[in-house]
């Protein structure tokens, strides 16, 4: 009886918890005890639920007492045929509890629902906005939809990446393209999760970019999004994870690995223990191991690694139009102007949808075309060649516009070869810096030869900010053969072009490169410093991560702040001791800093609330950086 009596006391002061001081209690005990079971009652699986009744339990949606209604609202469940106005009508409730509960049970497609959902979109307690942007995501409702869109431009960040991840619930692959740009790493996440929307080419360069970032969790969040792709498309992504990169955390490659011996039998093979581990015995083995298994997929799969990234669907060619394609080409190449070439050129219009593929086949063995074709055929039928025939303009306001349109479609839809073999030819004569920017800009993520040529040339470009672009592309690549041209670039005249040749070196080079980016480190510009420090980092980790903490003592704000940046790019968590002194830096250096930390805390384990969410201030989340640390220095001690 006594223990009764307890319980009983205890279960209204939950509900006094819950409610606004101003609610009265409910009148019967026994009545909130059954509403709080179901709030936390979790029902074993079943195969076919049992129906429900929505009379059973209208009285409780109607029930003075919120934690009652909210209860009943989910004893209704994800069935929207009991959906009633009654229950429809506790979206709109008074009590936010009670409006989360309404959102979190709503079922897809309940149309009548559409417009309350909409404005819980717009309600201004944050629960329930977030509860409303999971329920739009489940719900199919254009309206809703069409109000997650605008949500996912907002500026608060917890949000856009709430409707972000809401809308790629919901299928919109479009929303994945753009969350990838986002400003804020929360964004990218979601966009990394979403990648499975995007089981092709374009989707692969997308998923490149983003093993770029400088966050592990967005990393690690792609490596996992793309195992459901075709293995031709995931396996070249997994075994560039598993490269050395100053950026790839342990659980990047192992996870990286494990998906690639799933999918790929002979991967099994591979030491992922010595591989992961720089300084075990059989470190350099394991490299050479995976080195010989990526030669082996490459002789299995020649087709993947470098696939032609053109996605329209064009008929079958036929033998017979590849050898009428040739033949005008012959004609166009060596014939004397006038009637027979002029009848080449009809010839080529002739065979009207059948012409392209043909004539790309044809361009793979002859490289660039005659002039006429460009002019007189592939411009009349493509928009892209229409565009390309446009860069030779000459004056620069068509030109340009001609080059900002090709930019925006290359976005949308990457080159063919056909085109991208265009595009380097046109650009190597352009004299307009503008052109050559935007052909970068195409090219920025294209591994195909045309485009590594086009951005070598540019490294030698008189325009010092194209050098310095062509020396950041080339490091993206992180490809060894790019090292002397970067060596090079270290001692250019301009600036820019030195610290973007030195983060690319530390990206392309070896440990012998190191000693040329040690003399940077006393150099006049603090960029220049900054830059040699970060790229040593990658070649030879304890002088470039000691580079960094010495510059993180600047007596210059703007240096530190630099310096602190940087650390958070190389992600090496020995660097959070360096790091936690400038939570109590000047309030620029402090946000850079705690910017960082949050970088390096999936790596390093830890599990610190940023500022921003929930309840958590700035103030609360350096408190919390600095008990850790704090923690972890007496464990050192003790140890």
């Amino acid at each position: 009886m006594k223990r009764s009596r307890i319980w009983n006391s205890l279960c209204c002061g939950f509900a006094a918890a819950l409610l606004p001081a101003c609610a009265p209690l409910p009148t019967s005990v026994s009545k909130l005890n059954t509403a709080i079971a179901e709030l936390g009652r979790e029902s074993p699986p079943v195969e076919e639920p049992p129906l429900i009744d929505p009379w059973a339990v209208a009285g409780d949606l109607s029930d003075p007492e919120p934690i009652i209604r909210a209860a009943a609202v989910r004893r209704l469940g994800g069935e929207a045929s009991v959906w009633n106005e009654q229950a429809i009508a506790l979206l709109d409730d008074e009590h936010p509890q009670v409006r989360i509960a309404a959102l979190e049970s709503l079922p897809a497609n309940v149309s009548a629902a559409s417009d309350n959902l909409v404005a819980r979109l717009r309600d201004p307690e944050l629960g329930v906005k977030l509860a409303a942007i999971a329920a739009a995501g489940r719900s199919q409702l254009p309206a809703a939809q069409a109000e997650l869109r605008e949500l996912a431009t907002t500026r608060g960040e917890a949000i856009r990446a709430a409707a972000v991840a809401a809308l790629i619930v919901s299928g919109d692959a479009d929303t994945v393209r753009t969350a990838a740009e986002d400003k804020a790493w929360q964004v990218r996440l979601e966009a990394a999760r979403g990648l499975r929307l995007l089981p092709n080419t374009q989707g692969q360069q997308l998923a490149r970019r983003l093993l770029e970032d400088n966050a592990p969790a967005i990393r690690l969040a792609v490596v996992q999004a793309v195992e459901g792709w075709p293995l031709k498309l995931a396996a070249p992504l997994w075994f560039e994870t598993l490269e050395p990169d100053p950026r790839a955390a342990r659980a990047d490659r192992a996870e990286a690995a494990r998906l690639l011996a799933k999918g790929w039998p002979p991967a099994a093979e591979l030491p992922i223990a010595a591989l992961l581990n720089k300084n075990a015995t059989g470190h350099a083995a394991a490299e050479a191991e995976l080195a010989k298994l990526h030669e082996r997929w490459r002789r299995e799969h020649p087709q993947t690694e470098r696939v032609a990234l053109a996605t329209a669907s064009t008929p079958s060619m036929s033998s017979s139009d590849v050898l009428e394609v040739d033949d005008c080409l012959t004609l166009l190449s060596t014939g004397t102007p006038g009637v027979e070439q002029d009848r080449a050129i009809a010839r080529l219009n002739a065979l009207e949808d059948r012409l392209l593929p043909s004539l790309r086949e044809v361009a793979r063995q002859r490289g660039e075309l005659p002039e006429r074709v460009y002019r007189e055929v592939l411009a009349l039928r493509d928009p892209v060649h229409q565009m390309l025939f446009e860069l030779e303009e000459t004056q620069p306001a068509p030109r340009r516009a001609a080059a900002v349109r090709l930019h925006a479609a290359a976005r949308q839809e990457p080159l063919d070869e056909l085109a991208l073999l265009r595009l380097e030819s046109l650009t190597l004569r352009a004299s307009d810096p503008f052109v050559w920017q935007s052909a970068l800009g195409i090219v920025s993520e294209d591994r195909r030869e045309p485009a590594l040529r086009l951005t070598l040339a540019a490294a030698s470009h008189p325009e010092g900010d194209l050098r310095a672009q062509a020396c950041e592309l080339l490091g993206r690549t992180r490809d060894p053969r790019f090292a002397p041209m970067l060596r090079a670039a270290i001692d250019d005249a301009d600036d820019r072009v030195v610290v973007a040749a030195e983060l690319a070196l530390g990206l392309c080079g070896a440990a012998d490169d190191a000693s040329k980016l040690e003399q940077h480190l006393h150099a006049n510009l603090p960029e220049v410093r900054l830059a040699a420090a970060e790229g040593l980092a990658a070649l030879a980790p304890e002088k470039g991560l000691a580079a960094l903490e010495r510059l993180a003592l600047d007596r210059r704000a703007p240096v530190r702040q630099r310096a602190v940046e940087a650390m958070g790019r190389v992600g090496d968590e020995q660097l959070t001791a360096a790091l936690i002194p400038r939570l109590d830096d000047e309030a620029s250096v402090r946000h850079a800093a705690l910017a960082s930390l949050r970088k390096i805390a999936p790596q390093a384990g830890k599990e610190i609330e940023p500022a921003g969410q929930g309840t958590t201030t700035e103030a609360d989340e350096i408190a919390a950086w600095k008990s850790w640390s704090q923690q972890a220095a007496a464990a050192t001690t003790v140890q």
